[in-house]
C-alpha cells in the first residue's frame, strides 16, 4: 500500500514516468493517459505528496481497523476533468462488504479527515465502494436513454438527452482511439480529458495509408462537434435547446459509433 500512496501523489508520479521514458521501459499493461491525467489534476489544486499520502495513510487505517483489504492490485483511480468547470481525482477502495458497510467506512474516513487535515483538498476525493456483481453499461445504452429522453417536452430533459448523446459516442471514440498501435499527437496547451482525446483522433499517430487514419481524423472532428453541443446544453442555460439541436445531436452520436464499429 505505501508503495501505491507514492505513487499516486504528483510529483513522484511525474518523476518515475520520465525517468521510466529516458530508460525506455515498456509501458505495457499501465494506463499512462490516466496516470498523468491524475498528475495533471494533483500538480493544478497544488496538491503535494505529503498531503495525498496523508490522506491514503487514513484510508489505509480505516481498512486495517475493519480487518479489510481491497480487491484487485491496488485501488481505482479515476481521474475527471470537466474543461475549465471541474477536476479531481476518484480513488475507489472496492471491498467485500456490504453497501452500507461500505457508506459507514466512507462516513468514518471522511470524519477522520475533517478532524486530522487541515486543509481539504478540492481535487482529490476517497472513499470505499461495495466490490459487487454489477450490471455493465454499453456506449449503445447511452444512446437509448438520449432517444427516450428527447420524446420529452421539457426543455431541461432535452439537455440531459444531448448529454447522453454526446457521453455514447465518447466511450466509443475513446475506445477506438485505444485500439490504435500508436496514440495520436497532442496539442501543446494542457487541455482537458474530453479535448485530449479530440487532438489524438484528429491527429493519428497510425500512418497515412492505414484505412483508419482518414477515419480517426473524421471521428475526432464529430466528437469535437458534439461535445460543442453538449457544452451549450449543460451550461448555456441562457440559450435555447430546441428539437432540432437535440436530433442533431442523435444523430450525431450514432454516426459516431457506426464509423467506430466500421470494418
Amino acid at each position: 500500500m505505501p508503495g501505491w500512496h507514492q505513487a499516486l501523489s504528483a510529483e513522484t508520479m511525474q518523476n518515475a514516468i520520465e525517468q521510466a521514458r529516458k530508460l525506455k521501459i515498456d509501458f505495457t499493461g499501465l494506463n499512462i493517459d490516466v496516470l498523468e491525467s491524475a498528475n495533471r489534476i494533483l500538480a493544478s489544486h497544488g496538491l503535494s505528496d505529503v498531503e495525498t499520502v496523508e490522506i491514503l495513510n487514513i484510508a489505509g487505517e480505516v481498512l486495517r481497523e475493519n480487518r479489510l483489504f481491497y480487491q484487485g492490485d491496488c485501488p481505482e483511480a479515476d481521474p475527471v476533468e470537466i474543461d475549465g468547470v471541474e477536476s479531481c481525482v476518484f480513488v475507489s477502495y472496492r471491498i467485500g462488504v456490504t453497501p452500507n458497510q461500505a457508506a459507514d467506512m466512507t462516513a468514518e474516513l471522511s470524519l477522520r479527515i475533517a478532524q486530522r487535515v487541515k486543509n481539504i483538498p478540492n481535487g482529490f476525493s476517497v472513499g470505499f465502494f461495495w466490490y459487487g456483481n454489477l450490471m455493465s453499461i454499453f456506449p449503445e445504452d447511452f444512446i437509448l436513454i438520449a432517444e427516450t429522453l428527447a420524446a420529452e417536452r421539457s426543455e431541461a430533459v432535452l439537455r440531459s438527452s444531448v448529454r447522453r448523446a454526446y457521453y455514447g459516442a465518447f466511450h466509443e471514440a475513446a475506445a477506438f482511439d485505444a485500439s490504435l498501435e500508436t496514440p495520436g499527437r497532442l496539442g501543446e496547451k494542457p487541455a482537458g480529458v474530453h479535448e485530449y482525446l479530440v487532438q489524438r483522433l484528429t491527429n493519428p499517430g497510425i500512418p497515412g495509408d492505414d484505412p483508419r487514419h482518414i477515419r480517426s481524423r473524421q471521428i475526432g472532428t464529430m466528437t469535437r462537434q458534439l461535445r460543442d453541443l453538449r457544452v451549450k446544453a449543460d451550461y448555456r442555460i441562457e440559450q435555447d435547446i430546441g428539437r432540432a439541436i437535440v436530433a442533431n445531436a442523435l444523430a450525431q452520436a450514432k454516426k459516431i459509433i457506426t464509423l467506430v464499429n466500421q470494418r
